[in-house]
């Protein structure tokens, strides 16, 4: 969003999202600067919480597209349709190891210094880490213990079995800490304790759900691959083809994208057309405006295509069979084949 602000620490980016901005601007109306860089100390280890997990992430061949900074925590952006459980548990359980290491060098550093002020900082620097440490190690997913505990679960029965407990294990402890919360609030009227924690417990719920659905997915997909949802008849156009013919092929199709037929394949959409001025449609060759995309292979698990979709940001890539352009494959033919794929499963 062009109101966040993107910056990388160690190859990855990191952004921090516009309500976190707006956080940061209503702590200072309200309280003053001494609470904003209070704050922004706090979600420093959050960042570095969340770098953590990237760091286990890469060292294990997954791709960290980005970590993502809210008002209630970090969230890394993992690129992976299907992490193994042992990989999972190494990869939740970084998080909160970092903060509990902080926790453990802080109070090493603390008793060997004798200064008031750096021993005050060194105390703050405890607290903010063993809070972090300690919630996200909660059983509840989509946070750290609830995925740590999931990959435990992995180990006896399969992902969808597994996520399903996890989901239910998150219900319980949803429900624990909003009571737990309304107690705090009715002996101590810490009503803004209650709020914040009713706000943690939606976004759980909500990512617990998440969780469910795509667990939901990928066991609907097991076993399909590209050839079952490919189009073997594709819309294409030729790469020397002008976009006055090609946008005429689109809109005689219906297709919002179509594949430039060049080798390697590349993809036209009315997105790249819009930004050509229209007199020149006539001149101007597709295949000098469609974009290079990935492409799929007959073969493909069929969500590995649908991961190539998301980081490519195309509802439509190409399927090649011994290199040669046979058939295309698209999001809507995907979604369809995993819906009923779905239903077959509760037969």
């Amino acid at each position: 969003m062009a109101l966040s602000i993107n910056f990388k620490i160690i190859g990855i980016e990191i952004e921090l999202h516009w309500s976190f901005l707006l956080l940061l601007l209503l702590i200072l109306a309200s309280e003053g600067i001494d609470a904003v860089l209070a704050a922004s100390a706090l979600f420093t280890f959050v960042v570095l919480h969340e770098l953590a997990h990237s760091y286990v992430a890469v060292r294990n061949g997954i791709e960290v597209r980005k970590i993502t900074l809210f008002p209630i925590g970090g969230m890394s952006m993992i690129e992976d349709i299907s992490i193994p459980p042992d990989v999972e548990f190494k990869l939740a359980i970084a998080g909160p190891l970092f903060n509990f290491a902080v926790v453990i060098a802080a109070a090493v550093l603390g008793l060997l210094v004798n200064n008031e002020s750096l021993s005050s900082l060194l105390y703050m620097v405890i607290e903010a880490n063993l809070v972090l440490g300690l919630f996200n190690l909660l059983p509840a997913i989509p946070l750290d213990g609830g995925r740590v505990w999931r990959s435990l679960r992995e180990r006896k029965v399969n992902h969808l079995r597994a996520t399903i407990d996890a989901v239910k294990l998150s219900r319980f402890v949803i429900i624990m800490l909003l009571l737990f919360s309304a107690i705090i609030a009715f002996v101590y009227d810490a009503l803004g304790f209650l709020i914040w924690n009713f706000i943690i417990s939606a976004v759980i719920f909500i990512g617990s759900e998440s969780e469910l659905n795509f667990a939901l997915i990928k066991a609907s997909a097991k076993g399909l691959s590209v050839k079952d949802a490919a189009e073997f008849s594709p819309i294409l156009v030729k790469p020397y083809s002008t976009l006055k013919q090609a946008f005429s092929t689109m809109y005689s199709t219906r297709s919002a994208i179509i594949v430039v037929s060049s080798s390697p394949p590349k993809l036209l959409s009315y997105r790249q057309l819009s930004a050509i001025d229209k007199e020149k449609w006539g001149r101007v060759k597709a295949v000098d405006v469609a974009q290079p995309c990935p492409a799929c292979r007959i073969e493909e698990p069929i969500l590995d295509a649908w991961k190539k979709m998301k980081s490519a940001d195309t509802s439509l890539l190409p399927v090649l069979f011994n290199g040669e352009l046979i058939a295309t494959i698209s999001e809507i033919d995907i979604e369809k084949l995993i819906i009923l794929s779905r239903f077959r499963m509760k037969e």
